[in-house]
């Protein structure tokens, strides 16, 4: 039995967008993982002093009752 099944090329064209297709592939993975390098080598430093600046903070709070005496006059929070 002859091979007249794919004889106008579709076999050829679908081996060529599989290629391309995994191409594309490829460059998306290689430019995640150069970002993720850069975040986590180069720019690891600026990040974790960003980081730093966001788990404690000074709150100042005053509560006072009825009669006027105060019930809180200061806290730290940790945000959350």
């Amino acid at each position: 039995m002859p091979n007249s099944v794919h004889s106008d090329g579709r076999g050829t064209r679908l081996r060529l967008r599989l290629r391309l297709f995994g191409v594309v592939v490829a460059v998306l993975l290689a430019a995640l993982l150069a970002r993720l390098w850069y975040l986590q080598v180069l720019a690891s430093e600026r990040y974790t002093h960003l980081a730093a600046g966001n788990r404690v903070r000074e709150v100042v709070v005053r509560v006072c009752q009825v009669n006027g005496v105060t019930g809180v006059d200061g806290a730290t929070s940790c945000r959350r």
